[in-house]
């Protein structure tokens, strides 16, 4: 249901914009990258990697990243998404799950769009409003930020062996626990943002002295925080049994992409505006 109440929200934005502030140029680009986004969403829910409600979350992202953040936006999510899924299809993770569960954890719904997209959508638009590159620089921090997450959890876990350590405490647990970090995921997480912060010099054409504080710092710090709110409330709440809070039981794994692309994506702008000064 959330989800759904975010689709309808962005499309009514999209809209607006459209209408009100979209010279003739770029409309053509939202109509396209509307049509784009259902083609391209319609083809991974075929191939069994979004539900159909994860396919109208995509459509409706697509069509913001790609209709008002052209392709300097779009190809780093693209860059994301094709990285991000080659290393899950390739994993070879043992999960000790359900077949539903693991069902779950292959087809991804709409929520777990936005809770990668969802600062991504918000910062294309700010940018599409205000002319202001910041806005692009925070939107890169929360890909970098999503990309550097799904690259430390898929070569984190197990998959070259080594010990995870919950980063609270420091104390070993086993691969795939939240807050769980790893020399080799710590590494996969490094390269992720890393990968994004070299596109950005390509897309948004800065050095690479600007691309390393303002997408890589902000994507590594943001998976960092990824990790210590997932120790500090998923596994808080897994590991308890008892005096557990109404607020703890509201945490998830969604909530804690959301709310790390957007530490991300914040540490991005304030860094970008550092810059400036």
């Amino acid at each position: 249901m959330l989800d759904r109440l975010i689709n309808y929200a962005f499309l009514l934005l999209l809209i607006f914009l459209f209408v009100l502030s979209a010279g003739s140029p770029e409309r053509y680009q939202i109509i396209i990258a509307l049509l784009a986004a259902l083609l391209f969403s319609f083809a991974v829910f075929i191939l069994n990697w979004l539900t159909l409600d994860g396919a109208m979350a995509a459509s409706v992202f697509g069509g913001i990243a790609f209709g008002l953040g052209g392709w300097t936006v779009a190809g780093l999510i693209l860059l994301f998404f094709i990285t991000s899924t080659l290393l899950s299809v390739n994993s070879i993770v043992v999960i000790e799950a359900t077949a539903q569960a693991f069902s779950e954890r292959k087809r991804r719904d709409g929520i777990q769009v936005w809770a990668n997209g969802f600062w991504v959508a918000v910062c294309v638009i700010c940018w599409f409003v205000f002319k202001a590159d910041l806005f692009l620089f925070g939107a890169a921090g929360a890909i970098a930020t999503a990309t550097a997450d799904t690259w430390a959890t898929e070569m984190g876990s197990n998959r070259f062996g080594g010990s995870t350590f919950l980063i609270t405490n420091l104390k070993r647990v086993k691969a795939g626990t939240d807050g769980g970090i790893s020399l080799q995921g710590t590494v996969a997480a490094l390269l992720g943002s890393l990968m994004i912060a070299a596109a950005s010099i390509l897309f948004f054409s800065i050095t690479w002295g600007v691309a390393l504080l303002a997408v890589f710092l902000p994507g590594f710090l943001g998976n960092i925080a990824d990790s210590y709110l997932g120790a500090t409330f998923q596994q808080v709440r897994k590991d308890s049994d008892t005096n557990e809070s109404p607020f703890q039981m509201r945490i998830d794994n969604n909530f804690v992409n959301w709310a790390a692309t957007g530490i991300g994506s914040l540490t991005a702008v304030i860094i970008n505006v550092l810059l400036l000064l």
